[in-house]
């Protein structure tokens, strides 16, 4: 009867072993840290620091700080997960170019407004012209260029009035 059985007996013998080194080697669980809205480099540090792992599995192009920030993140911040586990993050791509918005003939406020909504950061000169004042007539680079740096955008405001000669 006893050899009728004695196939189960490998069985049997992986299962207690195994059973065993769960008990006596627990794996450590952490709580997963809130990494969203960090950049990747600093993020990658922090799962590092905790024995996790950074997987990048979508870019979307939703930033101008010519960083890449962390969108989302799979599983979520303080979730309980095991050492080596992976994180799964949806980054933004790091800007580099934005097409220069056309700013001759608007007002000075107006400007302003839409530099700030784009995180563009403007340098504005009011200088004579024989425009209305207050009014952009001329900017740098010109409308429709890419610009690769926020920081070196002119923007050329007239001050008065002045009648053109003939």
């Amino acid at each position: 009867m006893i050899k009728k059985y004695l196939w189960l007996f490998p069985f049997i013998c992986f299962l207690c072993g195994y059973s065993c080194l769960f008990f006596l080697l627990p794996q450590k669980t952490i709580q997963t840290p809130a990494i969203v809205g960090l950049p990747v480099g600093q993020a990658a540090l922090i799962l590092a620091k905790q024995n996790l792992n950074l997987r990048i599995i979508a870019q979307k192009d939703e930033n101008w700080d010519n960083q890449e920030i962390i969108l989302s993140q799979n599983p979520k911040p303080n979730s309980t997960i095991k050492e080596n586990q992976p994180i799964y993050c949806i980054i933004s791509t790091a800007n580099t170019s934005l097409t220069m918005p056309n700013f001759i003939g608007k007002q000075k406020k107006e400007i302003k407004k839409r530099a700030k909504d784009r995180g563009l950061n403007l340098q504005m000169y009011t200088l004579l012209s024989e425009h209305p004042p207050g009014i952009c007539f001329a900017q740098s680079p010109e409308p429709g260029m890419k610009v690769t740096n926020p920081n070196e955008i002119i923007i050329y405001i007239s001050k008065n009035n002045l009648a053109p000669t003939d």
